[in-house]
């Protein structure tokens, strides 16, 4: 009764019959996909595996005050590297350029890079922005959504 009258105190408009099978539903839900994780390979109590390390630039000074990092940061690139836009190029470039002037530069893209309405995506099922990522060299990389935009089995 709370989360009702604290969602219609903020306008949204739901009778009781709707929030209960509105929360019936969510119940329901999580019941039946917590029983499909057949993987017992991992539990609660288990260590953590520590990630693997990827060094970025020269050694630090240790006994400098400060370090100067720099981000470079991209997402939702939907696969426009084609020749009239060269966005790819262009952002290989600009990370090149950066890394000449700070050589402390992570390069980070949030995803987003597949989108299936190129050509060059359709004919090659994708293959053709895998590449094309592959070739900016990114430090760190995260999945967005229409990074699946050719199912998980490109994944």
């Amino acid at each position: 009764m709370l989360l009702l009258s604290t969602l219609i105190s903020y306008g949204f408009s739901m009778t009781r019959t709707r929030f209960t099978l509105l929360a019936l539903g969510s119940a329901l839900s999580t019941i039946l996909l917590s029983g499909c994780n057949d993987d017992t390979s991992v539990s609660l109590g288990d260590t953590i595996p520590v990630a693997p390390t990827k060094s970025h630039g020269p050694a630090c000074d240790t006994s400098a005050d400060t370090q100067t990092i720099r981000f470079i940061h991209v997402a939702d690139l939907h696969g426009h590297f084609g020749y009239r836009e060269q966005f790819y190029s262009k952002i290989k470039q600009a990370h090149v350029n950066a890394l000449a002037e700070e050589p402390y530069t992570l390069f980070t893209n949030g995803g987003d890079d597949y989108e299936k309405g190129t050509v060059a995506e359709q004919l090659s099922e994708g293959y053709a922005t895998l590449e094309a990522t592959q070739a900016l060299e990114f430090d760190y990389r995260v999945i967005g959504n229409h990074d699946f935009a050719g199912g998980l089995s490109s994944y």
